[in-house]
């Protein structure tokens, strides 16, 4: 019944007190929300609610339900278009809440509101949101794209392991496109199985191993919402990804592979129609260390620069890690982003 992104968050009231407890502490948000019988609203549990009952005894404690122990009146927001303007008037009035349900006119649980989704804009220019080194390339490439009047991009990670990063990158699409208007498809590249053999010594043997990093398959699947997994070898899949998907153009790449050897076929996906990509692709790069130059993940930027002159990766963003790939041959590259009556400057 319950989109993806809900399903941890609730429970039923006639759980112990055990269970939704455990519950709390394996979801980020830290809020259970509550459900009767009938899976209507039936209210939320928070860290401080069930805090209240710690100096009970164990027996006591054993039995007690959600219903024993749930705020039964908390805020909550209604659906709508005003979601986001009822839930910045309860945060700004309410200090130590940071999470509302979404609660529709039968009582029906919908959706969630964060603090960071209604004032995500402020929290980006603070530099206060998860994962910075992913809100500023996708922010930047929904930019770039409103710029040059393109309805929708593509954004992938390669590497996703767990899957927490894919997760946050849903977040930060789901945002940057309410903020910007742009379309953003999300796709996550992954053998699947972790890390693969490591013979080569360019790929850091010291660091990382075979293996490393293996994927929960069908654990991920079900805590996704819309980003798409393409599994497999990644010098395969990279050659075959845009004529099995035909992606929108391409305008961030999130690349976390460890190896040299597994990077180098990601920035040769560069040689394919530029009209795959944005003029200007941003990027971040997990695994560059500024004191490492000749192995990893910087020895295949370095190649790569230096065997093209028409494309090159170069440094730029808040750290040694964020870079952005100029395609110079690129139709829209010289395209200007303002006009010229924008440009001018106010006479003094």
């Amino acid at each position: 019944m319950y989109s993806k992104h809900l399903e941890n968050l609730i429970s039923n009231s006639n759980e112990t007190i055990y269970e939704g407890y455990w519950r709390l502490h394996n979801n980020k948000h830290k809020i259970v929300i509550i459900i009767d019988d009938n899976e209507k609203f039936a209210g939320v549990c928070t860290t401080a609610d069930f805090k209240k009952f710690s100096p009970l005894a164990k027996s006591e404690l054993a039995e007690l339900t959600l219903n024993d122990v749930c705020n039964k009146n908390p805020q909550i927001c209604g659906h709508g278009d005003n979601v986001y303007l009822q839930a910045a008037y309860i945060f700004s009035t309410n200090p130590d809440i940071f999470i509302l349900p979404v609660i529709d006119n039968e009582n029906n649980v919908i959706d969630i509101c964060t603090y960071d989704q209604v004032f995500y804009k402020s929290r980006f220019k603070e530099k206060k949101l998860e994962r910075m080194n992913y809100a500023r390339p996708i922010f930047s490439a929904a930019d770039l794209a409103k710029a040059l009047n393109l309805k929708r991009i593509s954004i992938i990670e390669f590497g996703v392991a767990g899957g927490r990063g894919l997760v946050n990158c849903e977040f930060h699409a789901k945002e940057i496109e309410r903020l910007t208007g742009v379309k953003i498809d999300i796709y996550g590249f992954d053998t699947g199985e972790g890390l693969p053999d490591n013979s080569d010594v360019r790929n850091l043997p010291y660091m990382w191993f075979h293996k490393c990093w293996e994927m929960d398959l069908e654990k991920l699947k079900n805590r996704l919402t819309v980003s798409k997994l393409v599994i497999g070898d990644i010098t395969e899949t990279s050659k075959s990804f845009f004529m099995n998907y035909n992606p929108a153009p391409i305008g961030a790449m999130l690349v976390d592979v460890d190896y040299y050897t597994s990077t180098v076929p990601i920035l040769d996906m560069f040689h394919e129609d530029s009209s795959f990509f944005l003029p200007r692709v941003y990027m971040y790069f997990d695994d560059i260390t500024p004191e490492i130059e000749f192995i990893g993940e910087n020895l295949a930027i370095c190649e790569f620069n230096k065997k093209n002159n028409n494309i090159k990766i170069s440094p730029e963003g808040y750290s040694h890690k964020e870079k952005c790939c100029h395609l110079f041959d690129h139709k829209d590259y010289s395209k200007p982003l303002r006009t010229l009556e924008s440009a001018r400057l106010p006479l003094i």
